[in-house]
């Protein structure tokens, strides 16, 4: 299992320009988390989705250990809002959900016996 931060296709926002997000159980907005969360990302275009990026390394630490979130824009306090609307390109208008956290996609699975068998067809010289 590893973290992925892909911003290749999203609009990418510093943690500092809006550390009011958070702690997000305290926002007053639809809030979609977890395996909710991936499954809403599916649906969503990618290019209305604003990521929330670390800026340093103890937001990365913060962000990284946070569950994945998904959060409706238009549900936001205004103040909330305006500092997204700040920190973005454009107009915060063409934007619906705010991602936080990170995103899970599991490696391969391997068992035991494939692990046994790799280090015996190989002997340690």
């Amino acid at each position: 299992m590893h973290i992925v931060y892909d911003f290749a296709e999203r609009e990418a926002v510093p943690f500092g320009a809006v550390n009011g997000l958070f702690p997000v159980a305290e926002l007053d907005a639809s809030i979609v988390q977890n395996r909710d969360a991936q499954l809403r990302l599916k649906e969503l275009d990618e290019e209305a989705i604003i990521v929330i990026a670390p800026d340093g390394m103890a937001s990365g630490y913060y962000l990284g250990d946070h569950e994945l979130t998904l959060i409706s824009i238009s549900e936001l306090p205004s103040s909330l809002k305006h500092a997204l609307s700040q920190a973005v390109d454009g107009s915060i208008e063409k934007y619906s959900h705010v991602q936080l956290g990170k995103h899970i996609k599991s490696g391969t699975n391997r068992t035991l016996s494939e692990f046994n068998s790799a280090t015996q067809a190989s002997p340690r010289q």
